[in-house]
């Protein structure tokens, strides 16, 4: 049984492996309805109800763009494609009242110190406003910058 389970891990891993060699996180947006555009009220609160652990309908239920090309099993999909970036502050985890929040108030055009005001996780690597302002614009669709914009 031992080795049924080693060939089971070892299958898991290069199929793993395989996968995550052909998705780059540079390729990865904060797009979560694959509608083309990035909203507070859509996309980042998409990611935070994620985070909180909604799934299917309750994670998209009145979240997803009306002009968006998904399904909502799409949408669950295309979130989870997106937590190789989702940990915004660096902190090894996707959490709601960190990275989540830290989403949806950058949508809402907060870029100052109140972006990551008691949000940030306190064993975060990213924890300035520069480091986190860069990461978030990093994964914005069609932005490739060396910088803050």
């Amino acid at each position: 049984m031992s080795s049924l389970k080693s060939v089971f891990l070892s299958c898991f891993v290069i199929i793993f492996l395989g996968f995550t060699s052909q998705v780059k996180a540079t390729d990865l947006s904060w797009d979560m309805d694959s509608n083309g555009n990035i909203d507070a009220l859509t996309d980042g609160l998409l990611l935070l109800r994620y985070t909180f652990g909604l799934r299917g309908n309750d994670l998209a239920s009145g979240a997803v763009s009306t002009d968006s090309p998904l399904s909502p099993s799409a949408v669950e999909t295309r979130i989870e494609s997106t937590l190789a970036i989702a940990d915004i502050d660096g902190s090894s985890e996707i959490d709601a009242l960190t990275d989540g929040l830290i989403i949806l108030r950058y949508l809402f055009d907060i870029k100052d110190e109140s972006l990551i005001n008691g949000v940030v996780a306190d064993n975060a690597t990213r924890s300035s406003l520069l480091e986190i302002r860069q990461h978030l614009i990093d994964h914005m669709p069609g932005i490739h910058t060396g910088g803050l914009t």
